[in-house]
């Protein structure tokens, strides 16, 4: 079974939404509020998406991130 997470619809963000009364100057986890809130883009809704779960990808660390960071010239035979 596919996992699915709530989505805010302008800019996708999954992590900062949440449900608020109207009318609120703070906003609140209020799962009993009609209204929806995206603390990323400040977007309000009646409904959030439902989309499948990504997979975040770790970070680069190590050597990889190194030759990441490395121009032609760091990288031997790169500048040929």
């Amino acid at each position: 079974m596919t996992e699915t997470v709530r989505a805010c619809p302008d800019c996708g963000e999954v992590t900062d939404i949440f449900r608020r009364m109207p009318g609120k100057g703070a906003s609140h986890h209020d799962e009993r509020a009609p209204n929806w809130r995206c603390s990323a883009c400040g977007a309000e809704f009646d409904e959030p998406d439902e989309r499948e779960k990504r997979a975040e990808a770790p970070p680069i660390t190590g050597p990889a991130a190194a030759l990441v960071e490395a121009s032609a010239e760091d990288v031997p035979g790169g500048a040929d």
